[in-house]
């Protein structure tokens, strides 16, 4: 428990240390998470989806947005969204709105593999083969595949 403490007390000194590139970052990212949030405030719910806020850097924001489709629907709020995101504080100065697609991974399900079943020839294979070996480990190996299928 006090080496839990004593590394957590470590942690947060080095993200507090002066010019620190982890602080900077970690400070980037809650920069950006909280702009997001307000960001998509000024989306329709259905649009807001499919958008994420990416950077905020001089006077642009970045969005990513997973899929072209919606991409193309984004590009008419450009104007209204600037109109809109200059009357608050934290977007103050955004003069421009780029987007980009990012397509969402997909993991495809893993396909379960289907054992078939042996036939009782190539059973009758097998136990001939394992009585017929000397190696006790690979006499025995054989003989639960046999018995399995």
């Amino acid at each position: 428990m006090q080496q839990t403490m004593n590394k957590q007390k470590k942690l947060a000194m080095i993200l507090r240390a002066p010019k620190n590139q982890l602080a900077k970052l970690v400070g980037k990212v809650n920069q950006i998470t909280y702009l997001n949030q307000q960001f998509v405030r000024f989306l329709a719910p259905q649009m807001a989806k499919h958008c994420q806020l990416a950077n905020y850097e001089n006077d642009r924001l970045v969005v990513l947005i997973d899929h072209a489709n919606w991409a193309m629907q984004f590009r008419f709020l450009i104007p209204e969204l600037l109109k809109q995101l200059a009357k608050e504080e934290a977007f103050k100065g955004i003069k421009a709105i780029e987007y980009k697609v990012r397509l969402k991974t997909v993991t495809p399900p893993e396909k379960k593999r289907q054992i078939s079943k042996l036939s009782s020839q190539t059973i009758q294979l097998i136990k001939s083969t394992a009585n017929s070996m000397t190696d006790k480990n690979l006499k025995k190996a054989l003989m639960k595949l046999a018995k399995e299928k």
